[in-house]
């Protein structure tokens, strides 16, 4: 199995949710600093326990790559609603 790399999962979520975050919080967006929003998320989900159930499920039905890169964009969406 690939090993994960969940710091490009994260990024790509971020990037794939940010227009619509910085659309609802111009002012938070523009006070954010990006590369430290991305590590705080992959360090918070390292440390979920769903996202661990996830990758334990997706890993024992060899599934990893599609089921914990929607996992984590999911995430990463609820996540940013949850800024303001």
């Amino acid at each position: 199995m690939k090993t994960l790399d969940l710091k490009s999962l994260v990024t790509k979520a971020v990037e794939s949710n940010w227009h619509d975050f910085a659309a609802e919080h111009p002012h938070l967006a523009a006070a954010i600093d990006q590369p430290l929003l991305i590590e705080q998320a992959a360090d918070l989900l390292e440390d979920d326990p769903s996202f661990r159930e996830a990758l334990r499920k997706a890993q024992a039905v060899e599934i990893v790559g599609a089921s914990i890169e929607s996992f984590v964009t999911t995430w990463i969406s609820r996540w940013l609603r949850s800024l303001d």
